[in-house]
């Protein structure tokens, strides 16, 4: 196995991470901001 195509999967790996990371950060974010609107109808 070449070096290049070990830096390549560790990219990947990290991208896929990070992607995921962000997407959680977010998804709490909407969250706290649905349970606002909640708090603001009842």
């Amino acid at each position: 196995m070449d070096w290049y195509w070990v830096l390549v999967a560790l990219a990947l790996a990290l991208g896929a991470f990070y992607n995921a990371y962000e997407a959680e950060k977010k998804a709490k974010q909407l969250e706290k901001r649905v349970k606002g609107l909640e708090e603001k109808i009842k």
